[in-house]
């Protein structure tokens, strides 16, 4: 009897994870800021002009990728 309501207890919560894990932004895509094309990569000086210098940043689990 408790066995019985200890695994309804996992299977209630394994699929509200499941649905949950299921959720996610649903949108269209983002699209590019005003000025540049969608069809065309800027030209070679324009594009390291307007990036500034960003230092890479770390994650903890960038080693597990």
């Amino acid at each position: 009897m408790m066995l019985r309501k200890i695994l309804r207890v996992v299977f209630v919560l394994s699929v509200a994870g499941i649905a949950v894990a299921g959720c996610g932004r649903k949108a269209p895509l983002d699209t590019p800021a005003p000025g540049q094309s969608l069809f065309s990569a800027p030209p070679e000086g324009e594009e390291n002009a307007k990036k500034p210098a960003v230092p890479e940043k770390r994650f903890i689990l960038d080693p597990l990728l």
